[in-house]
């Protein structure tokens, strides 16, 4: 029943997030593991071979808990990481879980400040398409 529960608030809180032009897609799903609750996530890069380092965390009954790990990062060739955390048995409650890209875009904005020229300019001319503004 637990792990029904938190597979159910899980997804609700997943289909509920916002969609960006770069963002990450994320799986999570619960299962009993040796009288725990085993969470298991994965985050994947929308767009592959874009940099970003990757804040993940999740909330518990109101309490925010950071998952360090030196694997949340999208790179060239990393695309997505997977992990787990677990919970005691009989856990009760809301669970939400939180994956936060931080996208290397500096180079083009930096060009952009310096250029004069739209984001979307200088990206198309690397190839690179975007829909972004900035103010320099």
């Amino acid at each position: 029943m637990t792990t029904r529960l938190l597979t159910l608030l899980l997804s609700i809180a997943l289909l509920a997030s916002p969609a960006l032009a770069w963002h990450s897609n994320v799986t999570v799903n619960a299962r009993c593991l040796d009288g725990q609750v085993r969470v298991h996530y994965t985050v994947a890069a929308w767009e592959k071979d874009h940099e970003a380092t990757v804040d993940v965390s999740y909330e518990l009954n109101g309490k925010v808990t950071k998952l360090e790990s030196d694997e949340h990062f999208f790179a060239p060739k990393h695309n997505q990481f997977s992990d787990h955390f677990d919970l005691p048995a009989g856990t009760t409650g809301t669970i939400t879980f939180t994956a936060v890209a931080h996208w290397e875009v500096a180079k083009v904005v930096r060009k952009t400040c310096l250029e004069g020229q739209s984001v979307k300019a200088i990206a198309e001319r690397g190839g690179e398409g975007r829909d972004v503004e900035v103010n320099c």
